[in-house]
């Protein structure tokens, strides 16, 4: 009984430590996501809209190819009902994305990042507010994180931004702290299968829009590199091991260890886009760290 009690202890520590290495894999991805957006724009003509719809136009076909690579995943027994839920998710990654195109427009990127990062601490208000508990060590955490980030955007200032640019930000940081619990409770079984119903579920909703922004092509070689690079790395890549780590550790951990993605994109932008990084910096990246 005993040297069964202390295997299943191993195998749960070792669940949850994979499940926040799935989480820091997944901020490691996003972390490319504003330095390839910003390489987009240098070489192109793209608006906010036609970036979000090439990135999912792309992605959705590339992971159904994985799926058909991922034995588990398609011997997944999911209800018609099961998969409408995921496609209907997807809606909040959609109204996250194009809430965040509003924010960007009218608030500078520095002030919307530590807006948006204040998403852990919604998500764990909804938690407690669903009925669990958190401990003294998670609330530590969380004040740290977010203290973390605003150190690592040392220009933060309202200044540059209106009411409704803000408003936006938050609203975005809202849908994406409404996923990640949402997205707990959906994918219950096979994250992989459900983040490939999610990804489509999004592109759909970014169709809808489509009459009435129009679709642009990529008119080089160049463009089409950086949002076939968008699309893997910052989206397929990152969307599968952020709902893996979710259903291994729960929310409001995950949200807490992604809130790393602000240092992790600082660092992309040095090494990439030669960005030099101020003292104050470190000092957010060693409160996040912590």
């Amino acid at each position: 009984m005993w040297p069964r009690f202390c295997l299943m202890g191993y195998l749960m520590a070792n669940t949850q430590r994979f499940g926040y290495l799935m989480i820091l894999a997944s901020a490691g991805g996003f972390a490319f996501l504003p330095t390839l957006t910003r390489s987009i724009y240098a070489v192109s003509d793209f608006q906010p809209y036609d970036i979000a719809l090439w990135r999912f136009l792309l992605a959705t076909p590339i992971v159904w190819i994985l799926l058909q690579f991922w034995p588990p995943a398609r011997q997944a027994n999911r209800t018609n009902v099961e998969r409408m839920k995921l496609l209907l998710s997807g809606t909040l990654y959609a109204l996250a994305a194009l809430a965040a195109f509003v924010g960007l427009e009218r608030t500078p990127a520095s002030t919307f990042v530590v807006l948006f990062f204040t998403y852990p601490a919604m998500v764990a208000v909804m938690t407690v507010f669903l009925g669990r508990r958190l401990t003294t060590t998670a609330w530590v955490s969380l004040v740290l994180t977010l203290i973390g980030v605003a150190l690592t955007v040392p220009d933060f200032s309202f200044s540059g931004s209106d009411g409704v640019g803000v408003l936006f930000a938050f609203i975005n940081a809202f849908f994406v702290a409404l996923y990640f619990i949402v997205a707990e409770g959906l994918l219950k079984g096979q994250a992989i299968s459900g983040s490939t119903y999610i990804i489509t579920g999004t592109l759909l909703v970014l169709l809808l829009f489509l009459p009435f922004q129009g679709l642009r092509m990529p008119t080089n070689l160049t463009t089409f590199a950086y949002l076939l690079a968008m699309a893997t790395i910052s989206t397929v890549l990152p969307i599968f091991t952020m709902n893996l780590g979710i259903k291994m550790v729960g929310p409001t951990p995950a949200s807490i260890v992604s809130s790393v993605e602000p240092l992790l994109a600082m660092v992309v932008a040095l090494v990439v886009l030669g960005e030099a990084i101020l003292p104050v910096q470190w000092l957010g990246a060693a409160a996040i760290v912590s």
